[in-house]
């Protein structure tokens, strides 16, 4: 079972198990499993299994974000490990001076082909590391600093649960038209004629990834990739 979502799920956290809010509510989803309950939404129109029609930019693309099912409750131990990794992450970027750009970039960092508020890592991508606080995948960045980064998982549906889950989601991203992404990781171009540049593929779903943010939003770990946007 997977979740589709257009908005993002708002963190309320077990305020009387740790330091955050009540309980984790989902709003703005539906559930594509057809014996689950509960109202849904319109999502954008994004078929993987249909062909798509060629597109001048990665603006043109419109996107729908599907959670991954957990098998982690939500626990006082949850809460804990969810915000040992966010105070790690923080730390990290402290460390890292992340607030300046100039030091992202000099940490081996890139834009992101049509998406420059994310930054990459080539070397980070495959080097068999997961969840290292010192050394994501993926930085997000807004301004002249970093407000949040991405974890990659090393499959399309990881077979285990992120540390924090369920409040840190596995997720994935599928487009209305396909990009071509570097060693099926990291969007690098459109398509050209139905051709990719060396070492990508064309594809219509991202790999599966989780969030963590820096900064004071609602849910320190939505799924949105520009859940920081207007804050």
């Amino acid at each position: 079972m997977v979740v589709e979502l257009e908005g993002r799920r708002p963190w309320r956290g077990l305020f009387g198990l740790a330091l955050l809010g009540a309980v984790v509510v989902v709003i703005g989803c539906s559930v594509s499993d057809s014996a689950a309950s509960g109202p849904s939404v319109e999502a954008p129109n994004v078929d993987v299994d249909e062909p798509a029609s060629p597109v001048a930019s990665p603006d043109d693309i419109e996107q729908i974000t599907v959670e991954l099912q957990t098998a982690t409750e939500e626990t006082a131990q949850a809460v804990t490990d969810a915000e040992a990794l966010r105070a790690a992450v923080i730390s990290s970027a402290e460390e890292e001076g992340w607030s300046d750009l100039r030091a992202v970039i000099r940490a081996g960092y890139e834009p992101m082909f049509g998406d420059e508020s994310h930054f990459y890592n080539p070397g980070y991508l495959t080097d068999g590391r997961s969840f290292d606080p010192s050394a994501p995948e993926f930085l997000v960045v807004d301004g002249e600093g970093v407000v949040g980064v991405m974890f990659l998982a090393d499959r399309p549906e990881p077979e285990t649960d992120p540390p924090g889950a369920p409040f840190v989601k596995w997720h994935y991203h599928e487009w209305s038209s396909p990009l071509c992404l570097l060693e099926s990781l990291v969007p690098v171009a459109l398509p050209a004629d139905g051709e990719c540049p060396q070492d990508s593929v064309a594809t219509r779903r991202s790999p599966a990834m989780a969030h963590v943010w820096l900064i004071d939003i609602e849910d320190p770990f939505a799924t949105d990739m520009h859940a920081h946007e207007g804050h």
